[in-house]
């Protein structure tokens, strides 16, 4: 009988450790992945307005504002607005703005494509396609379907970024050779 009670007792010890030492454990590791989260959306943000200073539009020159729309569920945290307060692209102030539908894009330079946005994937390269906005991702086959610039991280957690070079001059957009360098050009059959 005392081994019992002993045994509940020490059963007892074990789940209060558990409950003490692991729980808040697993609640630190929670900030952690969101600060690693925002590190890589804040370097797509960067790449973005990068990409964006190494590509010519025609149609900059008619707006006061340079235009980046976010299609469907923001991944970006802020980061975007953060880089937008102290920076410029082509001489112009960053303007963000968050759309429920690709047709509310009427004025953007450059919309990101969110991963809520998969299934209307078509839909939106049909719609820009020959239309002078830069369509960029970060999505797996986003940019196998149109989209110009999809983000993708590497083995080792590295952001790189695919090119559909085609998808782009229909666009009537002209990245510079450096982007074109660095990126991962996507070869269509």
């Amino acid at each position: 009988m005392k081994t019992t009670n002993k045994h509940t007792g020490f059963m007892k010890m074990k789940g209060e450790m558990v409950r003490l030492v692991f729980i808040p454990l697993l609640f630190l590791a929670i900030p952690f992945r969101t600060e690693a989260q925002s590190v890589e959306y804040f370097v797509k943000a960067s790449l973005i307005t990068k990409i964006a200073q190494y590509t010519e539009w025609d149609s900059t020159a008619s707006s006061d504002v340079f235009e980046i729309a976010i299609l469907g569920k923001s991944p970006f945290k802020g980061e975007l607005e953060k880089l937008a307060s102290s920076t410029q692209i082509k001489n112009k102030p960053i303007k963000i703005s968050y759309i429920r539908n690709y047709n509310e894009a009427k004025t953007c330079e450059i919309m990101f494509v969110s991963q809520s946005e998969r299934n209307n994937l078509d839909e939106i390269v049909k719609y820009f396609e020959g239309k002078n906005t830069m369509l960029i991702a970060d999505t797996p086959e986003f940019s196998e379907k149109g989209i110009h610039f999809n983000f993708y991280l590497d083995p080792d957690k590295t952001i790189h970024f695919e090119i559909d070079l085609n998808a782009l001059k229909s666009s009537g957009l002209k990245p510079d050779l450096q982007l074109l360098t660095i990126g991962k050009i996507i070869k269509k059959p």
